[in-house]
């Protein structure tokens, strides 16, 4: 009589085979999930240093455009090193905006602040002041650098912020990060601009 050979798996090698197959499938989707994770913060970056750019290429474009207030104010009205008041004509209309560009810390923004004049004669209301982001993931009070910087008609930079009449230049800093815990590292846009339509300019 001829005795077959059994042939297939006993049940520890099934075992064992399987337990390598979990190892090995847990360690590539380990991987995946990484690459996607990797990959979206970067994106998240990208998108958040292009909307910043935008920001501070409308920002600096405002700045150039500053002239004076419907109330007869000088173009400047406040400077500081988180924030920068002016006037300026930002919507093309026949009246001049209060402007006031501002980092806040508190939730890492940079936001611009507009006031139309109104009533007789014109003045600028505070109370409707309207509010929007411009940039997100801004750590510049965090990192306790200076957003906005003022020189005057020479090139020196201005200090004294009462000073607001001898503002002729201003440099902006912007650092962006959405995640400060992972890499990359801190990204810094960098920006200037004159003023054009101050009596001094004409």
């Amino acid at each position: 009589m001829i005795k077959k050979e059994k042939s297939g798996l006993t049940l520890v090698e099934v075992i064992m085979t399987i337990g390598i197959l979990t190892i090995v499938l847990l360690a590539v989707s380990q991987a995946v999930l990484m690459f996607y994770r990797s990959n979206n913060y970067v994106v998240d970056q990208a998108v958040t240093i292009n909307n910043a750019r935008k920001g501070m290429e409308a920002l600096s474009r405002d700045i150039r455009e500053a002239t004076y207030g419907d109330d007869g104010s000088f173009p400047v009205s406040a400077i500081g090193q988180q924030s920068f008041t002016f006037f300026s004509d930002i919507d093309g209309d026949i009246g001049i905006e209060r402007v006031r560009y501002f980092v806040n810390g508190a939730d890492g923004t940079l936001r611009r602040g507009i006031i139309d004049a109104a009533g007789l004669p014109l003045s600028y209301n505070p109370a409707s002041e309207i509010v929007t982001i411009i940039a997100g993931d801004v750590r510049n009070i965090a990192l306790a650098t200076t957003t906005f910087r003022y020189y005057n008609e020479a090139g020196a930079e201005i200090v004294n912020f009462s000073n607001v009449t001898e503002v002729a230049h201003v440099r902006l800093n912007l650092i962006i990060n959405v995640n400060p815990q992972t890499a990359p590292n801190d990204f810094m846009l960098r920006s200037s601009a004159t003023i054009r339509n101050l009596k001094t300019n004409l």
